[in-house]
């Protein structure tokens, strides 16, 4: 699982943040106050790539009702970047066919794990949700030179590992610079999840978001070259954490 660096200094910071809060009630020795809805955005880094979150809660007690869309890029856990044959920045992947990107409507429940107190502002939630999976792919675009010219030209080309060899391929090519060309894929997904928040009694959501998400398609998704000893999945299990900001009322 990838180890991100801005992850480790969310969860230093979320320290520091609950220390600070404790000090702050302690001192005001205030109730909360009881909120009835919430909605939270994340940035989300996981063991596959990134993604975006989007929440919306409602309930009143320790059980509310989650509405939540989340989009996320994800990766083969068998991808390498590597050095292109030319001299060239962009690092690319080879054996890689698709993008991937899994978008998931889901609806579920969020439970009140630790409470705020007049005491303690952090407040704890867990969760569990599930919806359709609809994943996207999308061609992987490399830098295709022509040997047979003096002043080597690149085009951008989707890989093909029946044309394509190490020593014709000048690197990645820019996304935006693909054509998108995107083939859909259905499926079932499902995670569990918990909301760390440092947010305080004063309506704001400030903290930080774990979760595990499994996604299960219809067919294996043809992201890498296959071989011997690589199998495209259809099923994908990430783990994620990431920072949350919203808003309750």
């Amino acid at each position: 699982m990838r180890i991100h660096a801005w992850i480790v200094g969310l969860i230093l910071w979320g320290g520091s943040m609950t220390t600070s809060l404790n000090a702050q009630s302690f001192l005001q020795n205030q109730d909360p106050k009881v909120y009835t809805k919430a909605f939270a955005i994340g940035i989300m880094s996981t063991n596959r790539g990134y993604g975006v979150d989007v929440a919306y809660q409602t309930g009143l007690g320790p059980r509310q009702l989650y509405i939540g869309f989340n989009a996320r890029m994800v990766r083969s856990l068998y991808e390498a970047k590597i050095d292109p044959f030319f001299v060239n920045d962009l690092k690319y992947v080879f054996g890689k066919l698709n993008h991937f990107f899994i978008f998931r409507p889901e609806i579920g429940f969020a439970y009140q794990f630790i409470p705020k107190t007049s005491f303690s502002l952090l407040d704890v939630q867990i969760g569990g949700a599930i919806g359709p999976s609809v994943g996207i792919t999308t061609p992987y675009y490399v830098q295709i030179c022509d040997l047979t010219i003096s002043n080597q030209i690149c085009d951008p080309v989707a890989f093909d590992p029946s044309r394509h060899t190490f020593q014709t391929i000048g690197g990645r090519a820019t996304f935006f610079s693909n054509d998108l060309d995107p083939t859909p894929y259905l499926g079932l997904g499902a995670r569990i999840f918990a909301n760390v928040d440092f947010g305080g009694s004063d309506g704001l959501i400030s903290g930080l978001k774990f979760d595990v998400s499994a996604d299960a398609f219809t067919q294996s998704i043809p992201i890498m070259v296959e071989s011997e000893n690589l199998t495209n999945p259809q099923v994908f299990l990430s783990f994620s954490a990431g920072f949350i900001l919203g808003g309750k009322w």
